[in-house]
């Protein structure tokens, strides 16, 4: 089996030259390189527990971000040198997974019944904003130093700096996938109503 990541992370390269996805050959899934020149995927990773749904190039396409079970990593293109810069606390579970206009990888770690946003840029790591109860979806918004988030049943929109905390409006009913388009003015769900007629 093989795949993509999320759909609001970056596989590929800006001019198209070549895609991040993964792939179970070699039995445990791994992150591969595909060169659409030559056809040729190079293995990326011997991760023991890649997430599939965190992998994600760098906005400078240097590097790619992966978690590997609690271990949020960040692996040089060019020579494979590898990092850890954040581990998710044995007491939490990770939700989500984005990448923000600075470089900064975001994420959700829910424990205690209380959730809260992480930001890591360059092995400092960050709150952004915390919750009761649990939040479902982390989506940075793009061009904009914002992340969208899901909770309670809505969509919430919050300042990287932790400002600006607010619930969007939305259609009465339930919330299906979410996705910016690439401009970062608009925000596309899909709407469930209540009553299916």
């Amino acid at each position: 089996a093989s795949g993509m990541t999320s759909s609001h992370l970056r596989q590929f390269t800006r001019h198209g030259e070549s895609l991040l996805y993964w792939s179970e050959r070699y039995e445990n899934r791994q992150a591969f390189l595909l060169d659409f020149k030559n056809g040729g995927s190079k293995q990326l990773t011997e991760a023991a527990a890649l997430d599939p749904a965190s992998l994600s190039l760098s906005p400078d396409e240097r590097s790619f971000f992966f978690f590997d079970g609690p271990s949020l990593k960040d692996a040089e293109l060019a020579n494979n040198r590898l990092r850890e810069i954040h581990s998710v606390p044995e007491d939490a579970v990770r939700t989500g997974f984005s990448i923000g206009v600075d470089g900064s990888a975001l994420f959700s770690e829910r424990s205690n019944g209380r959730s809260r946003i992480v930001s890591v840029l360059r092995q400092q790591t960050r709150r952004v904003v915390e919750i009761d109860g649990e939040i479902e979806e982390v989506m940075a918004r793009p061009r904009r130093a914002q992340v969208l988030y899901r909770a309670g049943g809505g969509l919430w929109l919050v300042n990287f700096n932790g400002s600006g905390n607010r619930r969007l409006k939305t259609e009465p009913g339930n919330i299906g996938e979410a996705l910016w388009i690439p401009s970062g003015r608009t925000l596309i769900y899909l709407h469930i109503p209540e009553d299916p007629k």
